[in-house]
């Protein structure tokens, strides 16, 4: 056969098949806002969590399709065992290798040392990771292997229910690329363990944090390094895309389905107008949303016509969507104010009018799913007669006649007025605002519904500056550890505590689910606990939504999960299916 007559069999043959010859396999993806901040260690949002996995890799991940841990930058599972004698006698200890394949792009070998520095990087007070930070209290000291650099092994200073998953699924960060100086070397890992304050005024500490706290670090794209096969090419207002790294290390790699490639490019996209997404999605324009409206979701399966280009599907969520209080606002402080105002929202009928079905009443921040999600407890109903019989009790009264009840709180006369905050573009919590606004009005309460940007709303819960806000928890399959978002510990800004709320007894249940390993009496605790939250009401807790996605039918291997955002991007393949 000629030159010229393999070229035109080769072009024909492709386009039989359907691929074009050179393309590279590009998809789009639906987000409503951009990500502020790409630093694994510094970032808060699921959105965030989902792009970074993308970039950075771990020891550990959880499987999309079983839900369980499955090895990623490790080479196996590690060793898991119960020190006997020695230095470390009584504590547990876990031993990881890396893949000896596994390097940084600048072709230095990721190895321990890059692990120690990511764990010292977390433990340090003066950096913005007081959300993870619980998860990691447990690592008193880790040793590096004498004779390779790729084994590790790290001592827990006590009994931990998920040192496994949360040693495994830390986004490891380069050394070189973050700590140029190796000022963290400078200090060691038992020595962070000690009080805050104690370590508030180390020089050492305070230089790494100046640098490292700095704003580049999160959404400048020369400096996210990372050593997942993509990376952050082009970071604007309406798209962040994600190009795949020229011989990326896990390519030498065969038949780990962690390691998998996926997309060419990946084009997150901003649609903030829901018609204006819902319109590029049946245009095309779109090829993954994980959060088509509701409506506009139920009008795309009766069309038959989009369904000739797109898979719907809606598996349930690990999330849960949440009403908070700032239980330190001097009228939120009171329990019956929080119960009132939580007999105010019809969730049925919310569930009905705003998701059209596709969502389940939840009373605890644990999953349905899970086996000590607390199914007994009593949900709060809508009563507003129940509710003003609550305010009633706490001495609220309409004293001057204005229909604002009020009562004097620290001796000055306090009307009973707030506000509820949420994220501009979320339809939903903008409407669930109105609706509690409608009903408090009937009964006296006054409530005022301001929505923000994204990033300038979610600063606003973070640092504690809201008095009521509606947002969603995004959790994973494994099990919870509560101290994150319920300890006192864990108070905004320093944590997740957003909705201050706990005392000594919650604090003590907290530690005690956390280092107990029997299933049977750790759960128990967990009831406890949920009984607890359910009677203090710092959350009226709504509802667990169904993922409503639509994927082209151009992908493939999409691997459609419980898992947050409902797929798994870096996975997708082109569908060469004529």
């Amino acid at each position: 056969m000629s030159k010229l007559s393999l070229l035109v069999f080769t072009i024909l043959f492709l386009g039989i098949l359907n691929v074009p010859a050179q393309n590279n396999f590009t998809v789009v993806v639906h987000q409503s806002n951009l990500p502020a901040n790409l630093n694994p260690l510094t970032s808060r949002g699921a959105t965030e969590r989902s792009i970074q996995a993308c970039l950075f890799s771990t020891l550990l991940e959880y499987d999309p399709n079983t839900l369980k841990l499955r090895p990623q930058l490790a080479k196996d599972f590690p060793k898991i065992t119960e020190i006997k004698e020695g230095k470390h006698a009584g504590n547990m200890s876990i031993t990881y290798e890396i893949r000896s394949e596994a390097n940084w792009d600048n072709g230095q070998a990721v190895t321990a040392y890059d692990y120690i520095f990511t764990v010292k990087a977390l433990k340090n007070p003066l950096v913005k990771t007081g959300g993870m930070r619980p998860y990691y209290e447990f690592i008193e000291d880790i040793e590096v292997n004498a004779n390779n650099p790729k084994i590790f092994t790290i001592y827990s200073k006590h009994s931990y229910f998920l040192a496994e998953e949360s040693s495994g699924e830390l986004h490891l960060m380069p050394e070189y690329a973050y700590d140029k100086q190796q000022i963290l070397r400078k200090i060691s890992i038992s020595e962070l363990n000690k009080p805050e304050d104690e370590l508030k005024s180390n020089a050492f500490l305070k230089t790494f944090a100046d640098e490292f706290n700095q704003k580049k670090y999160e959404s400048e794209p020369k400096y996210i390094v990372g050593s997942n096969a993509y990376m952050v090419t082009t970071w604007s207002d309406q798209e962040l895309i994600l190009s795949k790294k020229k011989n990326w290390w896990g390519e030498k790699i065969k038949n780990v389905p962690a390691l998998d490639l996926g997309p060419d490019e990946i084009i997150h996209r901003v649609y903030d107008k829901p018609l204006e997404a819902f319109k590029a999605l049946k245009d095309g324009k779109i090829d993954a949303m994980p959060a088509v409206r509701p409506q506009f979701y139920l009008d795309l399966k009766s069309n038959p016509k989009f369904k000739k280009s797109f898979e719907l599907v809606e598996p349930m969520s690990f999330s849960y969507a949440y009403i908070g209080f700032n239980t330190q606002n001097p009228i939120l402080a009171d329990k019956n104010v929080r119960r009132a105002l939580a007999h105010l929202i019809n969730r049925d009928e919310v569930i009905e009018a705003l998701y059209h079905g596709m969502a389940k009443k939840v009373n605890s921040p644990i999953s349905r799913t899970k086996s000590y999600y607390h199914k007994e407890l009593q949900d709060i109903d809508y009563n507003p007669q129940k509710a003003a019989n609550l305010l009633a009790e706490s001495g609220w009264r309409d004293s001057d006649r204005d229909d604002i009840l009020d009562k004097k709180i620290n001796g000055k006369r306090t009307p009973l007025s707030l506000t509820y905050k949420y994220n501009k573009v979320n339809h939903i919590r903008k409407n669930i605002g109105l609706l509690l606004q409608m009903e408090g009005k009937k009964i006296g309460v006054e409530i005022r519904v301001e929505g923000y940007p994204w990033n300038e709303y979610l600063d606003q819960v973070h640092s504690g500056e809201t008095e009521i806000f509606s947002i969603a928890w995004v959790m994973g399959p494994g099990l919870n550890d509560m101290k994150q978002i319920w300890h006192t510990s864990s108070f905004c800004p320093k944590g997740s505590n957003n909705s201050f709320f706990g005392n000594a007894e919650t604090d003590k249940l907290i530690d005690e689910i956390r280092s107990t390993l029997d299933e049977e009496k750790r759960n128990a605790l967990y009831r406890k606990m949920q009984e607890i939250i359910a009677e203090e009401q710092p959350y009226i807790f709504l509802f667990a939504p169904q993922y409503r996605i639509a994927i082209s039918k151009k992908i493939n291997n999409a691997q459609i999960s419980s898992l947050a955002p409902g797929f798994q991007v870096r996975f997708f393949k082109p569908n060469r299916t004529p």
